[in-house]
């Protein structure tokens, strides 16, 4: 019998797929290797130089004995961090953005906004004067 087109195969009908190799099984499995190893390593760089989000988080659970006892040792965990100095540089970034962000533009392009007020003044007061 000859096969059809994927076009025309009912829909649901399961086709058979071939067992992976031992060569796609051994690339899966370091592909997971690798990847635990970055979650984990990313997960350990957040406690240390995050500990202000994870105080965060754990003050924003709802209150119960639990999340009382999260809160006391994410605090007690925060201010070792602090103590060591890995929440610094977290805590520099965002104290620079925020200085950053009250700047307006004409101040960060190094532009007078009142000596450019005045010269539009200046321009318009002509033109009027012009006019008349």
């Amino acid at each position: 019998m000859a096969s059809r087109h994927k076009m025309y195969r009912r829909p649901g009908r399961a086709t058979r797929r071939d067992e992976p190799g031992p060569d796609q099984q051994a690339e899966t499995s370091r592909s997971v290797r690798d990847t635990s190893i970055i979650m984990v390593t990313v997960m350990l760089l957040l406690l240390v130089f995050n500990s202000s989000g994870l105080q965060r988080w754990a003050r924003d659970l709802p209150g119960n004995s639990l999340s009382d006892v999260l809160v006391h040792y994410t605090d007690s965990w925060h201010g070792l961090m602090q103590q060591i100095g890995t929440a610094a540089p977290k805590e520099t970034v965002q104290n620079a953005l925020a200085e950053f962000r009250q700047y307006s533009w004409s101040e960060i392009a190094g532009f007078d906004s009142t000596a450019n007020a005045e010269t539009i003044g200046n321009r318009e007061g002509d033109g009027i004067a012009a006019d008349e």
